[in-house]
C-alpha cells in the first residue's frame, strides 16, 4: 500500500532543539501515533510535517493584501499622485525635525503646550527635583 506521508520539514537544514509540547485528547494522540507508525516516522516528525505547511500558509495569508481591481487602481493612483500636504502635516514634520535635534529629555519637555503632555508641570518638576544634573527647559504656560 502506498504511503501518503511526505516530510515537509526534511529540507530545513537545522538541528531540532526547540520543544513544542502541547496537550491533546487521547483519541487524537492515538490517531497521530498510528499514522506515524504506518508512515515509518516518529510522532514528532509526523506532527511537525503535518503542521508546517499550514503554518506557512497562515503566515503568508496575513502578510498579503488582496485587492479588488478597483481598489488596486485606487491604491496605485494614490501612490502615483499623492495629495498635497496639509497644514497639520507640515506642522508635525516641523515639530519632528526640531525635536530630532534635541536630546530625548529636551524633546520630551519641548512641547507647544501642557495639554500635549498629561501632568506636564508635575512631571517637569519631579525631573528637576530628582536630578540636578539633568538640564530641563523651563517653559511658562498660561
Amino acid at each position: 500500500m502506498p504511503c501518503a506521508f511526505t516530510d515537509n520539514t526534511k529540507h530545513i537544514d537545522e538541528r531540532a532543539t526547540e520543544p513544542t509540547g502541547f496537550r491533546t485528547k487521547p483519541h487524537i494522540k492515538q490517531v497521530i501515533q498510528r499514522a506515524a507508525a504506518l508512515s515509518g516516522v516518529e510522532d514528532s516528525v509526523f506532527t511537525m510535517s503535518a503542521t508546517y505547511q499550514p503554518a506557512l500558509a497562515t503566515i503568508a495569508a496575513h502578510e498579503r493584501t488582496h485587492l479588488q481591481p478597483g481598489d488596486h487602481a485606487a491604491s496605485f493612483e494614490a501612490l502615483d499622485t499623492p495629495p498635497q500636504p496639509t497644514d497639520a502635516l507640515r506642522n508635525a514634520v516641523a515639530r519632528h525635525q526640531a525635536r530630532s535635534k534635541l536630546s530625548p529629555l529636551e524633546a520630551y519637555f519641548d512641547s507647544s503646550g501642557p495639554e500635549e503632555i498629561p501632568n506636564y508641570n508635575r512631571v517637569a518638576d519631579s525631573h528637576v527635583a530628582s536630578s540636578s544634573r539633568v538640564p530641563v527647559k523651563t517653559v511658562e504656560h498660561q
